[in-house]
């Protein structure tokens, strides 16, 4: 079951939105690096019109050392504020003396300095409202990588009043470990990445477990194929982070008609929270799915 969003049926969102720029315009912009992809600019910027806001949305290719420096100098700019993608979460966080999370992914302007937050659970976790789930119906959560929007997601659940799922952390490296567990508690564990581990993680489950793709693999070359076969016994529920070149996994949990969705919701949902954030208010899903899909 892909995430099925549905056509659009309001024909007065089939405006044309153009940008128009004067010497009121406040700048925005997602800070990362090899962002080629990002469809960000798209909807941040579409959602400025509808909402007559006077902003513009950049993408900003900035190397990881020079992120605090760019934060600065675009402070005394008057720029507005920024999201934050990957593999500069982290590093934005630690750049932000005043912020107490790991891993942030929207920069917002205050009188005295910068603030920062992260939209990246509200996103993850709303975005199950779109093939009909809640969140907290899951009583086990699988993660694939161990980056940013992992640890995002896991202090956004430890902030919750809800009962918090068994985490289980396939990664290739233990070095996030630590941190993620003082985020979790006792509920985490961590396991090397192989097709075996995940084969066990998976084996025999059924709806109440979500397993969810959240490594940058698939953008660098590494399409998950070979972990297909851990899928043969699973009848759980996919979710791939990445909603611009998923995982042959997520194509994989379609083929076996399991429920599965991509990085889409939850995209449109942390900008949408991010809007809120700068803006006070924010385009309804159905206008950031239009402008995401280029309509």
């Amino acid at each position: 079951m892909h995430l099925a969003t549905g056509s659009v049926q309001n024909k007065t969102l089939e405006t044309n939105h153009k940008i128009k720029i004067d010497g009121e315009t406040q700048l925005y912009g997602l800070i990362g690096s090899n962002i080629g992809y990002t469809k960000s600019p798209l909807m941040h910027n579409r959602a400025a019109q509808i909402l007559g806001v006077n902003a513009v949305y950049l993408p900003l290719q900035i190397e990881a050392n020079k992120v605090l420096g760019f934060l600065e100098t675009a402070f005394n700019m008057n720029f507005g504020g920024f999201n934050v993608t990957q593999p500069h979460k982290e590093i934005a966080a630690k750049s932000l003396p005043s912020v107490k999370l790991k891993s942030v992914n929207t920069i917002s302007r205050t009188g005295k300095g910068w603030t920062a937050s992260s939209t990246d659970g509200i996103g993850f976790v709303s975005g199950f409202k779109r093939i009909g789930r809640e969140f907290n119906t899951f009583e086990n959560v699988v993660f694939i990588g161990a980056g940013g929007a992992v640890t995002a997601v896991l202090e956004h659940l430890s902030q919750d009043k809800s009962e918090m799922p068994n985490i289980s952390v396939l990664r290739r490296s233990s070095e996030k470990d630590a941190g993620l567990k003082k985020i979790v508690g006792k509920k985490i564990s961590f396991t090397e990445l192989s097709v075996e581990n995940l084969t066990s993680e998976l084996a025999g489950k059924g709806t109440e477990t979500l397993l969810v793709q959240a490594s940058s693999a698939p953008l660098h070359g590494d399409d998950l194929e070979a972990y297909i076969p851990a899928l043969k016994d699973f009848a759980g529920v996919v979710c791939d982070l990445i909603y611009s070149n998923p995982s042959k996994l997520y194509y994989a949990a379609l083929n076996l008609d399991l429920t599965a969705l991509d990085g889409e919701a939850m995209l449109i949902e942390q900008a949408r929270a991010s809007q809120k954030i700068w803006w006070g208010k924010s385009a309804s899903y159905e206008e950031m799915l239009m402008a995401l899909r280029g309509k």
